[in-house]
């Protein structure tokens, strides 16, 4: 019996080939720059080979702009909200400061803003986010260093503010001492009052 649907790659490691050849080329030209042709080129497959895959360029390049927006950073748990934001902060940063990192910024950014799917990855990708951020505020309320009902949103886009400004102005992102200032500024910001334990 003949299956007629469309199935994604069954070699994994060509399937990462042809995203990681999308994602390059979404840096260097954009969306509308990005051709099947110059993916598989680039890729080292045939172009058939993707067709037979993804039903088109928008559905190949969604998915790598998929896999380009579900980054991880690590969930700390020191027992300190001050270095668990540093250790966050940090390994953000650090991601972003390359070329590449800074250009992923720029790429989603603008492709965002003018296709709605895109837009809709990003804020699927900012959702898991913020309930990483949403847990690590929760452990600090519970330990008394964050006074409750702040939110977690709000926080992550805060920080988010700094990398993007930095990014889409070519400009370097924060070293050690600004991040630094940016942890003190969040966590004055987000800490529990004497009040706040009071009945």
């Amino acid at each position: 019996m003949k299956d007629a649907r469309r199935g994604r790659p069954r070699d994994p490691e060509v399937a990462e080939r042809v995203r990681r050849a999308a994602a390059e080329l979404l840096f260097e030209v954009g969306f509308e720059g990005t051709t099947v042709d110059e993916v598989a080129k680039r890729a080292g497959v045939a172009k058939a080979t993707l067709y037979r895959r993804w039903a088109s360029k928008d559905e190949l390049v969604l998915e790598a702009f998929e896999s380009l927006i579900d980054y991880r950073v690590p969930l700390p748990d020191t027992g300190d909200v001050t270095e668990d934001l540093r250790t966050v902060y940090t390994s953000a940063i650090d991601m972003f400061s390359t070329e590449q990192g800074a250009g992923w910024i720029r790429t989603v950014a603008m492709e965002a803003a003018r296709n709605p799917k895109v837009a809709a990855l990003l804020v699927a990708g900012m959702e898991t986010r913020i309930a990483m951020a949403r847990a690590l505020l929760d452990k600090a309320v519970a330990r008394g260093q964050v006074r409750p009902g702040v939110d977690p949103k709000l926080v992550m886009e805060l920080f988010n503010g700094v990398t993007v400004n930095r990014a889409l102005a070519h400009q370097p992102m924060p070293g050690p001492a600004e991040i630094d200032q940016l942890v003190e500024l969040t966590v004055r910001g987000i800490a529990a009052r004497p009040s706040d334990g009071d009945d």
